[in-house]
């Protein structure tokens, strides 16, 4: 089984692909990965960068290392969330996102409220607790993890 491993622009836009075999999972390829990308495209040493990964990466060692880096950020989804954590009295804000379709006049609003906060399994880990409804009404209700104590939580959740 081959594994390919991307990292985008913010906007999207693919600019490194590294293939592996599945000898290594996710965990112990992005400690190998993020150097190799640094060095492809010529970042400083001191560029902080942000990588969004699915629940892949989740694992409290690699948790343990993104508190500690200070040169790139973790951002993820909470492995085995359990719904129905929404308190509406913890609400920390909401935001909306608007996405335009085929044109200009074709816009879906989808709509956002959080409950940022510590993370209950390890403190250093903020936990963005996430109702998100979508153009339809259809909400979910989602978690999300990361070592960036700074970054506003719209722009985390975007």
């Amino acid at each position: 089984m081959l594994h390919s491993d991307f990292f985008h622009t913010a906007a999207g836009q693919p600019v490194y692909l590294d293939c592996a075999d599945n000898y290594l999972d996710m965990r112990e390829r992005f400690a190998l990965l993020l150097p190799r990308f640094r060095q492809e495209v010529g970042l400083p040493a001191q560029a902080v960068v942000t990588c969004v990964i699915d629940r892949g990466i989740f694992s409290h060692e690699v948790f343990a290392h993104a508190i500690e880096a200070p040169d790139y950020h973790l951002l993820t989804w909470e492995k085995n969330y359990r719904r129905g954590q929404w308190d509406p009295q913890k609400r920390s804000g909401q935001c909306v996102l608007e996405r335009t379709r085929n044109h200009a006049q074709d816009l879906r609003v989808y709509r956002f409220e959080y409950i940022d906060q510590p993370w209950a399994r390890n403190p250093q880990m903020r936990q963005l607790i996430v109702r998100a409804t979508n153009p339809q009404g259809r909400t979910v209700e989602v978690a999300i993890l990361t070592d960036d104590r700074q970054r506003p939580a719209p722009e985390i959740i975007a």
